[in-house]
């Protein structure tokens, strides 16, 4: 039986009451900074080490790493065309972490993404270690992950033979994922607890037969500075460069909101194959020469580039499990504009913090830019409105202080001291 934590939610500041350090086990399919989840997973690690944990992660080496970055123990992982097999079964996470176990002796396993690379295989090594899911992704319930099928938008189908129907994989290609489907159906009752990061992404699970036993949003870095925005109306964009994260209706409503003579600019920090694309767009759009594309960024880079932005855009066109730059806009002090599709709408107070408007318009993006654009003071006003509202409710105590409250729960539940 499956106890139910729902009462760590966002606003609610769980407070550990245990002292003991504990050994934390985190299994991830990647390792360094390739995007939000890798960012989170590695941020997770530093501060449990900062804490007196022992916190330790399990990747495969399918990403490059930093030294910094190096997990403590590594597997095999496969980008080539076998990959979708790995996914199924990778033999050499079973041994890697057959070995971290009798190595680390963990006290708790805390689960990340594991679908791509690791397989749900893992799970049958976990006997009766207290385990957490973190579920930030939509592998659970989609081979994609997304929950978006592209050319026709987010999807509602259930995974399996729907997924050949809708055009995202071949009949040879989802045959390994609904081996892995049923995998994880197999090895579930190995998960003691589901968390998610909002309120959209736990609806959605629940929908598709995951129930999520607490919802705890990320936490982020304190920015610490507020930086003076751009004399003139700058705005920015952080994340990949895919059809779903809907850049190229950014791009459109920017061309629509401001003239061939207006100061306005926009810095789209990312990478991915949509780039290519996307700049020919804004030359096509008359834009190019006020539209800049720096590239893959580091955190404190974007945070130079975009500390003064009037606004920060996150036009996603899919379900967005979270939102993390839509959070670090927040917390540097700079208001977003984001759609209404995802969890990035839970984020943003509407006309407090930022402005909410529906996926794909472009007028009513193109409005929103142009009511920022001709008010700084609006925007400066909201910027202060955001930062406050960044530290109470996405600080990364909060978030620890959640998880270390689950930890101590679970070990309870085992029967485990942690005092």
């Amino acid at each position: 039986m499956r106890e139910n934590y729902r009462g760590i939610e966002r606003g609610i500041v769980a407070t550990r009451t245990g002292t003991a350090p504990i050994r934390i086990l985190i299994l991830h399919d990647y390792a360094g900074r390739r995007g939000g989840a890798e960012i989170i997973v590695q941020d997770l690690r530093h501060r449990l080490r900062q804490l007196g944990h022992d916190a330790r992660l399990l990747t495969t080496n399918a990403d490059p790493f930093s030294a910094s970055e190096a997990p403590d123990y590594i597997c095999r992982g496969n980008v080539g065309p076998l990959r979708a097999i790995s996914e199924a079964y990778n033999p050499t996470a079973l041994t890697r972490l057959r070995a971290a176990i009798s190595d680390f002796r963990p006290e708790v396993v805390h689960l990340f993404m594991f679908l791509t690379q690791l397989s749900p295989a893992v799970l049958a090594l976990l006997g009766n270690l207290p385990t957490v899911f973190d579920i930030n992704t939509f592998r659970p319930i989609c081979p994609t992950g997304t929950r978006w099928i592209p050319g026709r938008g987010i999807c509602g189908l259930i995974a399996g033979d729907n997924c050949r129907r809708a055009g995202c994989f071949s009949a040879l290609g989802v045959l390994p994922r609904r081996v892995q489907l049923n995998l994880l159906a197999r090895h579930r009752e190995k998960i003691d607890l589901a968390v998610a990061p909002s309120r959209t992404m736990a609806q959605i699970l629940e929908e598709n037969g995951w129930p999520v036993d607490a919802v705890i949003p990320y936490g982020v870095p304190d920015a610490g500075t507020v930086q003076e925005k751009f004399p003139t109306p700058l705005f920015g964009y952080a994340g990949r460069l895919v059809p779903e994260k809907g850049v190229d209706w950014l791009l459109s409503a920017f061309a629509t909101a401001f003239g061939p003579d207006s100061e306005a600019r926009l810095v789209i920090i990312g990478d991915g194959p949509e780039r290519g694309r996307l700049e020919a767009l804004s030359t096509r759009l008359g834009i190019a020469h006020r539209t800049s594309f720096p590239g893959h960024k580091s955190r404190s880079e974007t945070q130079r580039l975009l500390g003064p932005a009037w606004a920060q855009v996150t036009p996603s066109l899919w379900p967005e499990p979270f939102g993390l730059v839509t959070a670090e806009a927040l917390m540097r002090g700079t208001p977003a504009i984001v759609s209404d599709q995802g969890a990035s709408r839970e984020i943003v107070a509407d006309r407090q913090t930022g402005l909410v408007v529906p996926a794909n318009d472009v007028n009513a993006l193109a409005a929103a830019l142009t009511a920022l654009a001709a008010d700084r003071d609006r925007a400066v006003a909201m910027g202060k409105a955001a930062r406050a509202a960044a530290l109470e409710l996405y600080s990364e105590d909060r978030w620890l202080a959640s998880y270390l409250d689950i930890y101590d729960k679970l070990l309870t539940k085992y029967g485990r001291n942690t005092a």
